[in-house]
């Protein structure tokens, strides 16, 4: 089934409508989808668990201009075009590049995440949302229908005592958006700001599944990631999220879980004293440097041959062709 060719302003609107009133039982009503047998969010819990592949991270930490968009259900920040952020491994079916990342929270530090940790919920949730390079845009990749058309990084926040300093620029934005009304451009925002937080959690535990998107129009068509290790956040931090315009349009930003349907997310564990990620842009070229392009694809760095062990050898043998 292909994607409702709704403009964005009308989706916009009928999410916050349905946010407010019925809330997101209603969907439905506007979007058959939102009642298909793999949407999401769900409840992760460990099952099935497998050796982690390294994650490739690009262009993560360069200074990128974002537009923040304070949506009332959401605020998101969108890549402006031309900026290529890109993510690959980790076990992801393709290589993805960004094109916008949002958050979910709820009325209280208590609820807000949109998935759940064995039935856990946490005060947020932010979403990378990537689509597969292979598209030209996110909406041929929402309307393709293949199922790992577009992929979504998940991480969970928890409340701590103390301010994030890693979440200085990430709270300023919110307040300069709500202060300028619904939308602000942001020059030279860098995400190498929310990069350390981001190479925290990649070389963390992980689950693996596929779903849908968690707003209307629910297409199925998400290779989700959700990391299972929480970052903090200031109840302090929290309460600028939370300080819009709850009686506009309520003050639960998340969509409940969903059925899984005979789907079982896997849990993926990354291997023990090893760096799990490979970062590779301006500021971190020193986590690139093994790597070398040939015809637009990239390899690793040739090893320095070693010497034939000899151990085999009667020990003369040995001594002759180590001189």
């Amino acid at each position: 089934m292909k994607a409702f060719n709704l403009s964005a302003a009308l989706i916009i609107c009928l999410i916050a409508v349905t946010f407010s009133q019925d809330g997101p039982s209603a969907w439905p009503k506007n979007f058959p989808m939102c009642n298909g047998k793999s949407n999401s969010p769900v409840n992760l819990r460990t099952t099935k668990r497998r050796q982690a592949q390294r994650w490739k991270l690009t262009g993560w930490d360069k200074p990128s201009k974002y537009k923040v968009l304070d949506e009332e259900y959401a605020i998101k920040w969108e890549l402006n075009e031309g900026q290529r952020i890109i993510v690959s491994g980790g076990g992801l079916t393709d290589t993805y590049d960004l094109v916008q990342f949002h958050i979910h929270w709820g009325s209280d530090n208590s609820r807000g995440s949109e998935h759940t940790l064995d039935y856990r919920r946490f005060p947020m949730e932010i979403h990378f949302v990537h689509k597969r390079r292979d598209f030209d845009t996110a909406t041929a990749a929402v309307e393709s229908e293949d199922r790992d058309a577009i992929a979504v990084l998940g991480l969970f926040f928890k409340i701590q005592k103390r301010d994030n300093p890693n979440l200085e620029q990430f709270i300023q934005a919110v307040r300069q958006v709500r202060a300028s009304g619904d939308q602000k451009e942001i020059e030279n925002f860098r995400i190498d700001a929310l990069l350390n937080l981001v190479r925290s959690e990649v070389q963390k535990d992980f689950f693996r599944y596929f779903g849908g998107l968690t707003t209307p129009s629910c297409n199925e068509v998400v290779q989700w990631t959700v990391f299972t290790e929480p970052i903090g956040i200031s109840a302090y931090q929290m309460n600028v999220i939370r300080l819009g315009n709850p009686d506009a349009v309520g003050g639960e930003f998340f969509r409940p879980l969903q059925k899984l349907n005979g789907r079982t997310p896997i849990r993926f564990i990354p291997s023990k004293g090893s760096t799990n990620v490979k970062l590779c842009g301006d500021v971190a070229q020193n986590y690139c440097k093994s790597l070398r392009s040939v015809k637009g694809k990239t390899r690793e760095s040739p090893r320095r041959p070693t010497r034939p062990k000899l151990w085999f050898f009667p020990s003369i043998i040995r001594r002759i062709m180590i001189k």
